[in-house]
């Protein structure tokens, strides 16, 4: 039998947002934004998130890095998280899944995704953002992308 990604006998699958892929954990994330679930994690909170000035829009999404590698992303909906979300930041477990993903005293870099315009943004923190430790819950009050 195949999958649908042509494969005889693959484990691919449509997930709920029509996207062939065999990652159950990743559902509805754009292109881009993927990253594999790990046993290590961090999470980055943000009272606000803007692109030149403006609250970013609850379409648009923020994502981890951490060397060009994507460890996390959300959809930046506030109405969801009560003003303050978070982004995820996986650890390098020692599996191949995550491979190039935080270490403890690595620090993530921060990505604005303007769906409107699809154009990714690299984002500044209002203060020095964290060492990635696992477990941890590092607050900062802003981050903002520019598109100039």
């Amino acid at each position: 039998e195949f999958d649908c990604a042509d494969g005889c006998g693959g484990n691919s699958y449509l997930d709920d947002c029509g996207v062939c892929a065999t990652d159950l954990t990743n559902d509805c994330l754009p292109d881009g934004h993927s990253y594999n679930s790990s046993m290590l994690q961090a999470f980055y909170f943000f009272s606000s998130v803007t692109l030149d000035g403006m609250l970013i829009d609850t379409n648009d999404w923020v994502i981890a890095v951490n060397d060009s590698v994507v460890v996390g992303s959300d959809q930046w909906d506030t109405s969801i998280c009560n003003g303050t979300c978070s982004v995820p930041a996986m650890g390098y477990d020692g599996s191949d899944y995550t491979a190039g993903y935080m270490q403890t005293g690595g620090v993530p870099s921060f990505v604005i995704y303007d769906t409107s315009s699809d154009t990714y943004y690299q984002a500044i923190t209002s203060e020095p953002v964290d060492m990635w430790s696992n477990g941890g819950i590092f607050f900062n009050d802003s981050l903002q992308a520019f598109t100039q």
